[in-house]
């Protein structure tokens, strides 16, 4: 989207008002649609999501201030910029309209220039940090491309290394334990503990090259979710169910991102869950469909909110939240207190079958 090519909504009760603003920004080629009151807007916007809107203050019904914090309280309108229109220059509606989320104020009788100006630049400071969004995403989704890659070469390195090697050296202190089984007791027995040791290494390892990379991604998405779901329920000793809802044939549409993607996200859900849910049951869903891969974990936990404040140095949502977003997805959290929370993730796959 260029300056020109912005859509800009007018909210006005006056007609003549909404008229006027029509002819001044599509002489300066900008497309418009106009709106008599806050509910008309709200039906509007729901149709067709504006680039920018002016705002008249006093409207029946619902007032400006309040239409702007129902938009600025709305995540998909919340990026918006609003120009609040008013007849009067009093600070206290001014500071109204800035605590309601008014980016900019014109006075009446609007003065034509400082409409173009103030319009112009918030559309060019709304495209620059939707262009630095977009910019960071992409840095974002490299970097969790690059961490997966390094967690595979690691994780094979660990395997073809040190995992061949600690099974030679097994095979070795095998043998040995084996020739000192009669004649050599005290010998005997410190290879035998020797023996545990390296047993308990190889598992140990074999637990890292899970961490890192599990096997079961190779086989794909639903192996990986069944070994992940096993896996939490054994360590968390909450019980866990898992249902899909996809033809066969829907699993081969999955890249290698969007399959990394989806199980990190679970991993995720599920250490949440683990750490602050206080669930005792967890259930997981994936359901193929026209458009794409949904997933669902919900837990019967205490609850919580999508737009729960944050702990500090907690970002596990946050991580989602980009996760999601790089591949163009979508994130639904629904919670309430005491009745678990319901975590849904959408993610679009081309030529899904």
């Amino acid at each position: 989207m260029t300056d020109s090519t912005a859509t800009i909504l007018i909210i006005d009760d006056e007609t003549h008002n909404r008229k006027l603003f029509e002819v001044l920004l599509r002489y300066k080629g900008y497309a418009t649609l106009s709106a008599a009151n806050g509910e008309q807007a709200l039906t509007t916007i729901a149709q067709c999501v504006p680039d920018l809107i002016l705002l008249d203050i006093m409207m029946p019904g619902m007032d400006g201030y309040q239409l702007a914090g129902i938009l600025k309280a709305n995540p998909v309108t919340s990026s918006i910029p609003i120009i609040m229109v008013t007849a009067q220059i009093d600070r206290n509606i001014r500071l109204a309209g800035l605590d309601a989320g008014v980016e900019e104020f014109l006075t009446k009788p609007v003065d034509q220039a400082e409409l173009w100006l103030r319009v112009r630049n918030l559309l060019r400071l709304k495209n620059a940090l939707r262009q630095s969004k977009e910019s960071l995403q992409q840095l974002l989704a490299h970097q969790e491309k690059i961490k997966e890659e390094e967690r595979k070469r690691i994780a094979r390195e660990i395997h073809d290394d040190l995992g061949q090697n600690l099974l030679a050296l097994r095979i070795d202190i095998s043998m040995l334990h084996a020739r000192t089984a009669h004649g050599h007791r005290l010998l005997h027995q410190g290879v035998g503990v020797a023996l545990d040791n390296i047993d308990a290494t190889i598992k140990s390892v074999r637990a890292i090259i899970n961490d890192l990379r599990p096997f079961e991604l190779e086989l794909g998405l639903q192996a990986a979710v069944a070994w992940q779901l096993k896996k939490f329920e054994r360590v968390s000793g909450i019980a866990c169910q898992f249902d899909i809802d996809a033809a066969p044939a829907s699993n081969a549409q999955l890249s290698d991102l969007q399959t990394l993607t989806i199980f990190r996200i679970l991993q995720e859900s599920l250490s949440n869950i683990a750490r602050h849910s206080c669930a005792t049951c967890v259930d997981v869903k994936l359901k193929w469909n026209a458009r794409g891969l949904a997933m669902h974990v919900s837990d019967d936990g205490i609850g919580m909110h999508a737009d729960a404040m944050p702990k500090t140095n907690s970002f596990g949502i946050v991580g989602i939240k980009e996760r999601v977003s790089s591949l163009g997805g979508e994130l639904v959290i629904d919670g309430s207190s005491g009745h678990g929370t319901l975590l849904s993730v959408f993610i679009p796959i081309d030529d899904v079958r």
